[in-house]
């Protein structure tokens, strides 16, 4: 699963969907640091070459944002990396994950995409905030100790915590939109495993429609989500400090750490 993708897709044997968020020009001409901040999938089959390409990348922390029951259910314990912290911060109400919630969700991924995809990150974002507070002290702290977020796929509870970052930072919603739908590449090399783990589950293999649709990662999703946070919560920065213990002054020297001229 070792990347053969041009950027910003980096290469770490065992990871998937794995690279790094920034390079983007802000309309201010500042640029968002290259090299700070990364987002993959899983890292359950990491590999020992794997585990020496993250360290040179400088990761030494990763924010594991997926539930217990989650990594139980699939058997996907993250393995321990010598010389990284990972630091399980799950955004999930595990009550959702029993075979009736997983029926029901299927059904409104197959007969309305979109609009469960904006009830679900809403969902997601008003529980996401400690997990957040996390990530971004270790930005404010650690600014030249790049870092590591991943769930499952790497594709929604990561993809809104890199969208709320980047808003913050002032990155164009066309970025932002372009960053989460290059998970649909990112995912390719991993789609049989996934479906295998899928086939296990019935509630999965009985809405073949409604499963793919979950899956997806199309750039309106994302336009209709950025969209839906300017009305619901008003900008990353309100949605930020009303959610975590993150201030005001605190977020401008988070952005100091993670933008150069």
């Amino acid at each position: 699963m070792s990347s053969s993708l041009p950027p910003p897709f980096v290469s770490v044997e065992g990871l998937f969907n794995t690279r790094a968020v920034g390079g983007y020009t802000l309309t201010s001409g500042q640029k968002v640091k290259p090299a700070v901040l990364y987002r993959s999938g899983e890292i359950t089959r990491i590999t020992p070459r794997g585990e020496e390409e993250l360290l040179k990348l400088g990761v030494r922390k990763i924010f594991d944002l997926r539930a217990d029951g989650e990594i139980a259910t699939f058997n996907t314990p993250s393995p321990g990396i010598d010389g990284v912290e990972i630091r399980h911060t799950p955004i999930s109400r595990l009550a959702k994950f029993g075979p009736d919630r997983i029926v029901s969700l299927l059904k409104q991924f197959q007969e309305n995409e979109l609009g469960t995809f904006l009830t679900e990150n809403k969902d997601v974002l008003e529980i996401a905030g400690p997990a957040l507070n996390e990530i971004l002290t270790h930005i404010r702290d650690h600014p030249e100790s790049p870092c590591l977020i991943h769930c499952t796929a790497g594709k929604d509870r990561t993809g809104l915590v890199v969208a709320i970052i980047l808003m913050m930072l002032g990155v164009d919603d066309r970025d932002i939109i372009a960053d989460y739908a290059l998970t649909t590449i990112g995912l390719e090399p991993v789609i049989p495993i996934f479906v295998a783990r899928l086939s296990k589950v019935k509630e999965y293999l009985d809405n073949e429609e409604g499963t793919r649709n979950m899956g997806s990662s199309k750039p309106e999703i994302m336009a209709a989500t950025l969209k839906m946070i300017r009305e619901e919560f008003g900008s990353a920065e309100t949605y930020i400090k009303g959610y975590t213990s993150i201030s005001e002054a605190e977020i401008s020297a988070i952005k100091q750490n993670l933008l150069v001229q």
